[in-house]
């Protein structure tokens, strides 16, 4: 039988573990029979990873790693990894190469590339001109999904405009110019907006704003819609690598997949307290009710 690690950062990231087990099981590793899990969740806690680590290493044949502090932590490990999600694996130091990791660690990355965000906006907010990115610089995820809005946003003749904070000073301070200004206000992944989300969903709310976030808990939280990778799908994509290396494949050789499609997540109660109807032509993958919306 063999053992799978599973290296959970934060709660929120359990679809993708419940996807992984149930992709590894329809490609015929039963769980009791074929396959044991051996879970250690940190609840964020970043200072608990390296003992994690060493405790599942003791143990495991493979670790899948949910969430990038999780992926670095194991990568200082000794077993294989899969990482599912880590937004830009790359820029983090797991993969020396998306096509060619260069080291026993790849993975599921969930970035939606900028053209297919912007895309989507397109269709949820016909006549877009502008996109404001409400992001922190200091955090690595943030200027690499800027980056790849802004070239997107060349091609397709929308402006995209980088609202920076560092903290939540420059958060309150920046607020009430993004809220007059912005068409669309879009959360990039960073810790800084994700902590602060409800206050920001507030100010949208009041100035009748779009707020766009980057997964389903931002909708619960106040945002209008979400565009995100499907965790669960992030999940089963993860198992079909784990199954290789698990049969023996290197890791070191097998690309690092990306995200293929997002899903539309959409807020009821919001989306009439800011007065948005959503274009026909568009069918949400998921609604917030309105009574448990604002």
């Amino acid at each position: 039988m063999r053992r799978v690690g599973v290296l959970l950062f934060v709660p929120a990231l359990g679809p993708v573990v419940d996807g992984f087990r149930r992709g590894l099981e329809g490609l015929g590793f039963q769980e009791g029979r074929d396959v044991e899990y051996v879970q250690r969740s940190v609840e964020g806690r970043v200072d608990q990873l390296p003992a994690a680590v060493e405790s599942l290493g003791q143990q495991v044949d493979l670790i899948l790693a949910c969430g990038t502090p999780a992926a670095k932590a194991a990568a200082q490990g000794s077993r294989p990894v899969v990482f599912a999600p880590v937004f830009d694996p790359v820029g983090a130091g797991l993969v020396e190469r998306a096509d060619q990791p260069g080291r026993p660690v790849t993975g599921v990355s969930g970035m939606i590339p900028g053209d297919r965000k912007l895309a989507q906006l397109s269709e949820l907010f016909p006549g877009l001109s502008e996109v404001t990115v409400l992001f922190n610089p200091q955090d690595p995820n943030s200027p690499v999904e800027a980056a790849s809005l802004e070239a997107a946003g060349e091609k397709r003749g929308i402006a995209v405009r980088r609202a920076e904070v560092t903290d939540v000073a420059a958060l309150e301070a920046a607020l009430p110019k993004v809220m007059a200004e912005a068409q669309v206000i879009l959360l990039s992944l960073d810790r800084l907006t994700d902590g602060e989300l409800e206050r920001i969903a507030a100010a949208a709310r009041e100035a009748r704003k779009p707020l766009v976030a980057h997964n389903a808990a931002g909708v619960r939280r106040g945002a209008l819609v979400a565009l995100e990778a499907d965790p669960a799908h992030l999940g089963r994509r993860a198992a079909a690598i784990a199954q290789r290396i698990l049969n023996g494949a290197d890791p070191a050789r097998i690309p690092v997949e990306y995200a293929e499609e997002a899903r539309l997540v959409l807020n009821a109660g919001v989306a009439e307290a800011v007065g948005y109807r959503l274009p026909g032509s568009v069918q949400p993958d998921e609604v917030v009710p309105a009574e448990r919306g604002v």
